[in-house]
């Protein structure tokens, strides 16, 4: 066994890559970018369906769009800046030397 005062222990100031939030992030933008090109191709190419189709596909469209800007709102994290003041003076608190 080596001697840990001689020795200390390595620490790593390497920022591990969160791969859930990642893997997360990537299949919402798939979700939303794969339809939303579909979409559009079927918009700009002409003849591809008639008038009516077009009116309908444009308000399930609109529809579908303002369910998922809905669902992203409320899925984000109920964090605001006093919840980011009460952790930096709980921070602030842990480092004070304490009187004796």
């Amino acid at each position: 066994m080596t001697d840990p005062i001689k020795y200390p222990r390595l620490t790593s100031t390497a920022v591990p890559i969160q791969t859930e939030q990642a893997f997360h992030t990537v299949t919402a933008a798939f979700g939303v970018i794969v339809p939303f090109a579909a979409l559009v191709w079927l918009f700009a190419v002409p003849q591809t369906m008639s008038a009516v189709t077009l009116v309908a596909l444009t308000l399930v469209s609109l529809g579908a769009a303002l369910v998922a800007l809905n669902t992203w709102r409320n899925g984000q994290a109920t964090r605001n800046i006093s919840h980011v003041r009460d952790d930096a003076e709980a921070a602030a608190a842990s480092r004070m030397k304490k009187r004796v």
